[in-house]
């Protein structure tokens, strides 16, 4: 079923911030010793700057027009719910209903995708649900729910998640976050997370991408959303760009010995326009693999493709020598615009990296198809293998794979993952994607910004 967007009057039994927090207090007075307390479940889509980078006002606008009617719609009498702020919704659950019901609903509710000027957009809702119990006010309340639903976008969790008590919330505006930021370098709280790279012709995991996430100890998962806007405006993008590419290259290094299935794995890193000012930066980098005994070839350095705009010919020239070095460059973000054919033939690119704007419609929309094809067929002309990143549907990897991409990542096959998680993939006979369920709502969003 697929639902057409809604005008603009459709919403407007939805409750505003102010009149669904003055609805929590007398919640929070009503709960008995003998009564389950109540629940805030809170659900949103990876923020408001994501949905209009991804899909573009208009059709941000008719996304959210579409759930807050939803919203309306599935919603039984006696259940407070709110448009809070951007993409962020909340619903205020009382009484006995088990846990789960209401948001298995919306879960169910928001499935479908919406269609806008013919086009279908699949959406992926992430949920944060927090319990009532000791909650002194309602401001406690919203906290924890806030908690629980930025650790499940940092995650990319697909079921809800639930507030844990050494969880605290996450503000990027936080001051406190900032002065953190420097001793969290220093103290390895910031990880790298992995998302597998498989080939498509054979199925074989080729590669992983490194992906930052700062571990707090106070408040949990952090996303980057969070934190790298932060360390650009300290002036640690070059430090934390370093201490991710060490600690995936001291990670590869292991799962290479480890695993006779891994002798050949690559991992790729993404490098700043303030890594690129470096003049040492090659000089670091062969250090770095001499230490972990690894070859130049085993690591793949992503630039952006708006970064390949404003290089000036001392960058571009570095770059050319980091490549005849060993060390691979990938184009990343590909498709965007930002990039031409005398650009990309004039910086030594050996694979592209396909946007997930380029592939959100694949298997659904016959144009993104079109559009596609001469992208692939351009790469092949150039000599460049083709990446396809945030798969997260079925239909999307068909289509890929018959239109002969090389390589794929995304939650469909397998979303970021700790270390540890990954490892456990090479304890088996032999890796393959952890392919999402059929019935799971799957999305274009569900990438949270990555480094």
């Amino acid at each position: 079923m697929t639902f057409m967007h809604r005008d603009e009057t459709s919403s407007s039994s939805l409750l505003s911030s102010s009149e669904f927090e003055a609805r929590i207090t007398p919640a929070l007075a009503r709960s008995a010793p003998n009564t389950p307390p109540p629940r805030l479940i809170l659900f949103g889509f990876g923020g408001l700057d994501l949905l209009v980078c991804d899909l573009g006002t208009e059709a941000t606008r008719a996304v959210l027009r579409e759930v807050r009617g939803r919203l309306i719609d599935l919603l039984p009498d006696g259940l407070h719910a709110a448009h809070l702020f951007g993409d962020r919704f909340g619903v205020l659950v009382e009484g006995t209903e088990p846990r789960m019901g209401i948001t298995e609903r919306l879960l169910s509710a928001l499935r479908p995708p919406v269609t806008f000027h013919e086009e279908q957009i699949t959406i992926q809702p992430r949920f944060g649900v927090a319990s009532g119990q000791n909650a002194a006010t309602a401001q406690d309340l919203l906290r924890r729910a806030t908690a629980a639903l930025q650790r499940a976008e940092a995650t990319g969790a697909r079921t809800p998640t639930l507030y844990q008590t050494n969880q605290m919330p996450l503000h990027a505006a936080d001051p406190t976050l900032l002065r953190d930021l420097g001793p969290a370098l220093d103290q390895g709280q910031i990880l790298p997370w992995f998302q597998p790279l498989w080939r498509l012709s054979t199925g074989a995991l080729v590669g992983a991408e490194a992906l930052a996430r700062w571990d707090h100890p106070e408040r949990g998962i952090i996303p980057p959303s969070t934190f790298l806007p932060l360390a650009r405006r300290a002036g640690l993008l070059g430090r934390l760009d370093s201490a991710i590419r060490c600690q995936a290259l001291a990670w590869l290094s292991r799962i290479r010995k480890g695993s006779d299935f891994a002798r050949d794995m690559t991992i790729a890193v993404n490098v700043a326009d303030a890594d690129l000012a470096d003049p040492d930066l090659l000089e670091t980098i062969l250090a770095e693999l001499d230490q972990y005994d690894l070859p130049a070839a085993a690591l793949h350095l992503e630039l952006s493709e708006r970064a390949t705009t404003a290089q000036t010919p001392e960058i571009q020239g570095r770059i050319r020598r980091m490549a005849s070095a060993g060390l691979r460059w990938h184009l990343d973000d590909f498709g965007t615009g930002h990039s031409n054919i005398q650009r990309l033939r004039g910086l030594p690119f050996s694979a592209v990296k396909l946007d997930r704007s380029m592939i959100r419609g694949l298997g659904r929309d016959p144009h993104s198809e079109h559009l596609l094809k001469p992208m692939i067929s351009l790469a092949r002309v150039l000599d460049l293998e083709v990446i396809a990143e945030g798969v997260e549907r079925g239909e999307q990897l068909q289509t890929l794979t018959r239109l002969n991409c090389d390589m794929a990542q995304g939650h469909h096959l397998s979303p970021p993952r700790p270390a540890s998680a990954i490892e456990e993939l090479f304890r088996q006979e032999k890796p393959t994607p952890r392919v999402a369920e059929a019935a799971a709502p799957v999305g274009v969003l569900s990438k949270p910004p990555h480094r």
